[in-house]
C-alpha cells in the first residue's frame, strides 16, 4: 500500500522535475536570445547612425563641388549654347527638287 503511494509520488516528482528543467531551459534560451538580439541591435544602430552622418557629409561635399563647378563654367557653357543656337547656315534640303 505504501509502496504504491511512494512510487506514485516519485513518478510525479520526476515528471515535475523534468517539466521544471525544460521550462527553465526554454526560459533561459529565450532571455539569452533576447539579450543577444538587443546587443546586436544596439551595435548596429550606432554604426547605422555613423553611416548616415558620413553619407550626409559626403553628399554636402559633393553638392558644394557641383555648385563650384557650375559657378566656374556657367559663362563658358552659356556662350557655347548661344553659339550653337545662333549659328544658322541657310541651305536647301537634300530632297528639294526645283520645279
Amino acid at each position: 500500500h505504501y509502496s504504491h503511494i511512494l512510487s506514485l509520488f516519485l513518478s510525479l516528482f520526476i515528471r515535475f522535475f523534468i517539466c521544471f528543467f525544460f521550462f527553465s531551459l526554454v526560459f533561459f534560451l529565450f532571455f539569452f536570445s533576447c539579450f543577444l538580439f538587443l546587443s546586436l541591435y544596439l551595435q548596429n544602430a550606432g554604426s547605422a547612425q555613423d553611416s548616415t552622418s558620413q553619407i550626409q557629409t559626403d553628399t554636402k561635399q559633393k553638392l558644394a563641388e557641383l555648385d563650384a563647378n557650375v559657378a566656374a563654367h556657367r559663362d563658358e557653357v552659356i556662350n557655347k549654347l548661344l553659339e550653337i543656337v545662333c549659328q544658322v547656315e541657310p541651305r536647301l534640303h537634300k530632297n528639294f527638287k526645283a520645279a
